[in-house]
């Protein structure tokens, strides 16, 4: 599970977390709650494969340490669901409210993770354009220069033999410098329709 999935399932569980609290009748309060104590664990099962996931990257990403707060919910919702079980509405009520205040807290965590990487991997993006060209200036330098020797060169000497080498080389980093930008534009969704129409 992606970690944008993550985010919607909480945000939707804070929603109806909230709902709930105003609820007052007993069947319809104990019906939704065991549902958002399913959901919950769920979300958990889900926290737990996307540290997993990342414990196995090669650059991994910063996670906040969650667990315990996750565990908290978790306990929290089962109190609610005793104490609705009790018909005690009171204390059923400031548990669903503590559970509440945590499931918020969690999302923002989780939000704030998205953020920082969403942001570190635009610097990557842009880091990543501006090799890009780099090798397009050193290219195009390279090519009129070639150019100009090519024009000057007789046919029939050695030196042309080695200046087509030299057209060769440069062809195939051109190509190198286009499966770049590629693999970048698939990235970044605001340069692909103009580097697909460049390519193509």
């Amino acid at each position: 599970q992606n970690l944008e999935n993550i985010i919607k399932k909480l945000n939707e569980i804070k929603e109806e977390q909230k709902q709930l609290i105003t609820k007052t009748k007993h069947e319809d309060v104990l019906k939704q709650q065991l549902s958002l104590q399913k959901q919950m664990n769920d979300v958990v099962k889900d926290l737990q494969n996307l540290r997993k996931k990342n414990a196995e990257l090669e650059r991994k990403n910063n996670m906040p340490k969650t667990q315990e707060m996750e565990q908290d919910i978790q306990n929290l919702m089962q109190k609610s669901v005793d104490e609705i079980n009790k018909n005690n509405k009171k204390k059923a009520n400031k548990t669903q409210k503590n559970a509440l205040q945590k499931i918020e807290e969690l999302t923002e965590k989780m939000e704030g993770l998205q953020m920082s990487g969403d942001s570190e991997k635009a610097s990557e993006n842009m880091q990543t354009l501006r090799e890009i060209l780099e090798n397009l200036i050193s290219l195009s330098f390279d090519q009129e220069e070639l150019m100009g020797e090519l024009e000057n060169t007789p046919r029939n000497s050695p030196e042309f033999i080695t200046l087509v080498q030299k057209q060769k080389k440069l062809s195939e980093d051109s190509k190198i410098i286009e499966d770049s930008l590629f693999a970048l534009s698939k990235r970044v969704v605001q340069i692909q329709s103009q580097v697909n129409k460049e390519i193509s």
